[in-house]
Protein backbone atom coordinates (compact mmCIF):
# COMPACT_ATOMS: atom_id res chain seq x y z
CA UNK A 1 0.00 0.00 0.00
CA UNK A 2 0.40 3.57 0.01
CA UNK A 3 2.37 3.83 3.68
CA UNK A 4 4.01 0.80 2.82
CA UNK A 5 5.89 2.37 0.19
CA UNK A 6 6.28 5.71 1.75
CA UNK A 7 8.09 3.28 4.59
CA UNK A 8 10.30 1.94 2.18
CA UNK A 9 11.10 4.74 0.54
CA UNK A 10 11.96 6.79 3.82
CA UNK A 11 14.05 3.82 4.75
CA UNK A 12 16.02 4.11 1.84
CA UNK A 13 16.59 7.75 2.09
CA UNK A 14 17.69 7.17 5.61
CA UNK A 15 20.04 4.60 4.75
CA UNK A 16 22.12 6.73 2.14
CA UNK A 17 22.03 9.82 4.62
CA UNK A 18 23.63 7.54 7.17
CA UNK A 19 25.92 5.80 4.79
CA UNK A 20 27.22 9.34 3.42
CA UNK A 21 27.63 10.67 7.20
CA UNK A 22 30.70 8.16 7.52
CA UNK A 23 32.69 10.51 4.89
CA UNK A 24 32.07 13.63 7.10
CA UNK A 25 34.54 15.32 8.51
CA UNK A 26 36.05 13.90 11.78
CA UNK A 27 34.79 15.54 15.00
CA UNK A 28 31.33 16.79 13.46
CA UNK A 29 28.11 15.70 14.68
CA UNK A 30 27.37 14.21 11.19
CA UNK A 31 30.37 11.87 11.40
CA UNK A 32 29.47 10.86 15.12
CA UNK A 33 26.42 9.65 13.65
CA UNK A 34 28.18 7.91 10.41
CA UNK A 35 30.26 6.59 12.66
CA UNK A 36 27.55 5.35 15.49
CA UNK A 37 25.58 4.16 12.43
CA UNK A 38 28.57 2.26 10.57
CA UNK A 39 29.42 0.44 14.39
CA UNK A 40 25.63 -0.99 14.68
CA UNK A 41 26.34 -2.29 10.95
CA UNK A 42 29.68 -4.12 11.56
CA UNK A 43 27.98 -7.45 12.12
CA UNK A 44 31.34 -8.79 12.05
CA UNK A 45 32.39 -7.22 15.28
CA UNK A 46 28.61 -7.61 16.65
CA UNK A 47 28.93 -11.64 16.12
CA UNK A 48 32.09 -11.69 18.05
CA UNK A 49 31.41 -9.37 20.99
CA UNK A 50 28.42 -11.89 22.06
CA UNK A 51 26.87 -10.65 25.17
CA UNK A 52 29.81 -8.32 26.03
CA UNK A 53 27.51 -5.73 25.47
CA UNK A 54 25.52 -6.30 28.28
CA UNK A 55 28.32 -6.56 30.98
CA UNK A 56 27.87 -3.33 32.75
CA UNK A 57 24.08 -4.17 33.41
CA UNK A 58 24.59 -7.87 34.38
CA UNK A 59 27.55 -6.92 36.50
CA UNK A 60 25.17 -4.56 38.87
CA UNK A 61 22.96 -8.00 38.93
CA UNK A 62 25.69 -10.41 39.81
CA UNK A 63 26.87 -7.76 42.29
CA UNK A 64 23.08 -7.77 43.95
CA UNK A 65 23.49 -9.16 47.62
CA UNK A 66 20.34 -8.06 49.85
CA UNK A 67 16.85 -7.34 49.08
CA UNK A 68 17.52 -3.59 49.34
CA UNK A 69 20.03 -4.44 46.44
CA UNK A 70 17.41 -5.40 44.72
CA UNK A 71 15.13 -2.56 45.50
CA UNK A 72 17.73 -0.25 44.46
CA UNK A 73 18.26 -1.82 41.11
CA UNK A 74 14.82 -1.72 40.02
CA UNK A 75 14.70 1.87 41.41
CA UNK A 76 17.18 2.48 39.09
CA UNK A 77 15.68 0.82 35.74
CA UNK A 78 12.53 2.71 36.03
CA UNK A 79 14.56 5.27 34.15
CA UNK A 80 14.43 2.53 31.76
CA UNK A 81 10.53 1.34 30.67
CA UNK A 82 11.97 -2.19 29.51
CA UNK A 83 13.37 -3.07 32.78
CA UNK A 84 11.40 -1.44 35.56
CA UNK A 85 9.17 -3.26 37.39
CA UNK A 86 6.48 -0.68 36.59
CA UNK A 87 5.86 2.03 34.23
CA UNK A 88 5.33 5.42 35.29
CA UNK A 89 3.71 8.06 32.66
CA UNK A 90 1.41 10.58 31.94
CA UNK A 91 -2.13 9.48 30.73
CA UNK A 92 -5.06 11.75 30.48
CA UNK A 93 -7.63 11.96 33.80
CA UNK A 94 -10.30 9.34 32.61
CA UNK A 95 -12.74 11.79 34.05
CA UNK A 96 -11.47 14.85 32.82
CA UNK A 97 -9.66 14.91 29.80
CA UNK A 98 -8.12 18.30 30.04
CA UNK A 99 -6.06 17.20 33.39
CA UNK A 100 -3.00 14.90 32.89
CA UNK A 101 -2.54 12.53 35.85
CA UNK A 102 0.33 10.05 36.31
CA UNK A 103 -0.73 6.38 35.25
CA UNK A 104 1.17 3.12 36.98
CA UNK A 105 0.72 0.18 35.05
CA UNK A 106 3.05 -2.80 35.13
CA UNK A 107 5.73 -3.76 32.56
CA UNK A 108 5.25 -6.62 30.16
CA UNK A 109 5.91 -10.15 31.12
CA UNK A 110 7.38 -12.38 29.05
CA UNK A 111 4.33 -14.10 28.02
CA UNK A 112 1.77 -11.52 26.40
CA UNK A 113 -1.11 -12.17 29.24
CA UNK A 114 -2.03 -14.22 32.45
CA UNK A 115 -4.06 -17.00 30.80
CA UNK A 116 -0.51 -18.70 29.58
CA UNK A 117 0.70 -18.91 32.37
CA UNK A 118 -2.49 -20.34 34.32
CA UNK A 119 -4.41 -22.18 31.87
CA UNK A 120 -4.16 -25.89 32.09
CA UNK A 121 -5.29 -26.84 28.25
CA UNK A 122 -3.13 -29.02 25.84
CA UNK A 123 -1.69 -25.84 24.10
CA UNK A 124 -1.03 -23.73 26.77
CA UNK A 125 1.14 -26.57 28.21
CA UNK A 126 3.10 -26.78 25.67
CA UNK A 127 3.73 -23.01 25.12
CA UNK A 128 5.18 -23.09 28.57
CA UNK A 129 7.44 -26.11 27.44
CA UNK A 130 9.02 -24.21 24.76
CA UNK A 131 8.99 -21.29 26.69
CA UNK A 132 11.38 -22.83 29.31
CA UNK A 133 13.61 -24.84 26.70
CA UNK A 134 13.55 -20.48 24.69
CA UNK A 135 14.72 -19.12 28.00
CA UNK A 136 17.15 -22.04 28.84
CA UNK A 137 18.83 -21.80 25.55
CA UNK A 138 18.85 -17.52 25.68
CA UNK A 139 20.87 -18.47 29.53
CA UNK A 140 23.18 -20.39 27.76
CA UNK A 141 24.11 -18.56 24.91
CA UNK A 142 25.18 -15.55 27.43
CA UNK A 143 27.31 -18.35 29.53
CA UNK A 144 25.41 -20.34 31.91
CA UNK A 145 25.83 -24.46 32.00
CA UNK A 146 23.03 -26.12 30.49
CA UNK A 147 22.28 -27.20 33.87
CA UNK A 148 22.02 -23.86 35.04
CA UNK A 149 20.49 -22.31 32.45
CA UNK A 150 17.61 -25.10 33.04
CA UNK A 151 17.36 -24.35 36.73
CA UNK A 152 17.18 -20.30 35.41
CA UNK A 153 14.53 -21.14 33.16
CA UNK A 154 12.30 -22.39 35.84
CA UNK A 155 12.34 -19.90 38.55
CA UNK A 156 11.87 -17.25 35.77
CA UNK A 157 8.70 -19.21 34.79
CA UNK A 158 7.54 -20.02 38.64
CA UNK A 159 8.33 -16.24 39.43
CA UNK A 160 6.50 -14.95 36.69
CA UNK A 161 3.57 -17.04 37.21
CA UNK A 162 3.03 -16.15 40.81
CA UNK A 163 2.84 -12.16 39.35
CA UNK A 164 0.12 -13.18 36.34
CA UNK A 165 -2.09 -15.29 38.85
CA UNK A 166 -2.98 -11.42 40.17
CA UNK A 167 -2.96 -9.45 36.33
CA UNK A 168 -6.76 -8.85 34.75
CA UNK A 169 -7.69 -10.87 32.04
CA UNK A 170 -7.65 -9.80 28.75
CA UNK A 171 -11.10 -9.40 29.28
CA UNK A 172 -11.23 -7.26 32.07
CA UNK A 173 -7.95 -5.12 31.05
CA UNK A 174 -10.73 -4.00 28.65
CA UNK A 175 -12.94 -2.93 31.30
CA UNK A 176 -12.28 0.47 32.38
CA UNK A 177 -14.05 0.25 35.61
CA UNK A 178 -11.44 -2.28 36.59
CA UNK A 179 -8.23 -0.35 35.32
CA UNK A 180 -9.49 3.11 36.48
CA UNK A 181 -8.56 3.18 40.29
CA UNK A 182 -7.28 6.54 41.04
CA UNK A 183 -4.86 6.92 44.08
CA UNK A 184 -1.76 9.06 45.26
CA UNK A 185 2.01 8.24 46.30
CA UNK A 186 -0.11 7.32 49.92
CA UNK A 187 -1.84 4.87 48.43
CA UNK A 188 0.73 3.11 46.52
CA UNK A 189 2.76 2.91 49.57
CA UNK A 190 0.28 0.92 51.43
CA UNK A 191 0.01 -1.15 48.32
CA UNK A 192 3.81 -1.71 48.08
CA UNK A 193 5.70 -0.76 51.39
CA UNK A 194 8.42 -2.46 50.64
CA UNK A 195 9.40 -0.28 47.89
CA UNK A 196 11.23 2.86 47.38
CA UNK A 197 8.13 4.59 45.85
CA UNK A 198 9.58 8.25 46.73
CA UNK A 199 13.05 7.62 45.38
CA UNK A 200 11.32 6.72 42.47
CA UNK A 201 9.00 9.49 42.32
CA UNK A 202 11.83 11.89 42.68
CA UNK A 203 14.08 10.15 40.08
CA UNK A 204 10.84 10.66 37.65
CA UNK A 205 10.23 14.22 38.45
CA UNK A 206 6.61 13.28 39.67
CA UNK A 207 4.90 15.77 41.98
CA UNK A 208 3.83 13.61 45.26
CA UNK A 209 0.94 15.42 45.70
CA UNK A 210 0.07 14.35 41.76
CA UNK A 211 -3.41 12.17 41.30
CA UNK A 212 -2.27 8.61 40.15
CA UNK A 213 -4.48 5.88 38.11
CA UNK A 214 -3.39 2.34 39.06
CA UNK A 215 -4.22 -0.16 36.51
CA UNK A 216 -3.71 -2.98 38.51
CA UNK A 217 -3.79 -2.69 42.26
CA UNK A 218 -4.06 -6.20 43.17
CA UNK A 219 -1.04 -6.97 40.94
CA UNK A 220 1.10 -4.13 43.30
CA UNK A 221 0.42 -6.76 46.28
CA UNK A 222 1.56 -9.53 44.22
CA UNK A 223 4.67 -7.60 43.51
CA UNK A 224 5.02 -6.37 47.10
CA UNK A 225 4.47 -10.54 48.05
CA UNK A 226 7.56 -11.38 45.95
CA UNK A 227 9.64 -8.80 47.29
CA UNK A 228 9.57 -9.56 50.89
CA UNK A 229 9.41 -13.72 49.52
CA UNK A 230 10.87 -14.26 46.90
CA UNK A 231 14.36 -15.13 47.20
CA UNK A 232 17.23 -12.47 46.24
CA UNK A 233 18.97 -14.92 43.85
CA UNK A 234 15.21 -15.37 42.47
CA UNK A 235 15.26 -11.87 41.60
CA UNK A 236 18.77 -11.88 40.16
CA UNK A 237 17.80 -14.50 37.67
CA UNK A 238 14.58 -12.71 36.86
CA UNK A 239 16.55 -9.34 36.07
CA UNK A 240 19.17 -11.21 34.42
CA UNK A 241 16.75 -12.35 32.20
CA UNK A 242 14.69 -9.22 31.73
CA UNK A 243 18.25 -7.61 30.56
CA UNK A 244 19.00 -10.35 28.29
CA UNK A 245 15.92 -11.04 26.71
CA UNK A 246 15.48 -7.41 25.65
CA UNK A 247 18.73 -6.37 24.18
CA UNK A 248 18.62 -9.70 22.43
CA UNK A 249 18.37 -8.29 18.99
CA UNK A 250 21.30 -6.23 19.27
CA UNK A 251 23.53 -9.47 19.91
CA UNK A 252 25.48 -11.70 17.88
CA UNK A 253 23.44 -13.85 15.31
CA UNK A 254 22.78 -16.64 17.92
CA UNK A 255 20.85 -14.49 20.01
CA UNK A 256 19.03 -12.89 17.00
CA UNK A 257 18.46 -16.64 15.82
CA UNK A 258 16.82 -17.68 19.21
CA UNK A 259 14.95 -14.37 19.35
CA UNK A 260 11.21 -14.90 19.17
Amino acid sequence: GTFTALRDANEERSKILLENAGNATSGTDERRVGDFYASCMNERAVNAAGVKALDPMLDRITAIRTRENVIQALRAWELDGQFGAWRLSSQADPDDARRQIAGLSSVDLSLPDRDYYVNNDARSQEIRKEFLQHVAKMMELAGDSKTASATAAQSILDFETNLSKARLSRTERRDPNKTQNKSNLAGIKTLAPGYDWDGVFKDLGIPAGITVNVSEPELINAFQAQLTSAPVETWKTWMRWRVINDRAAFLSQPFVDERF
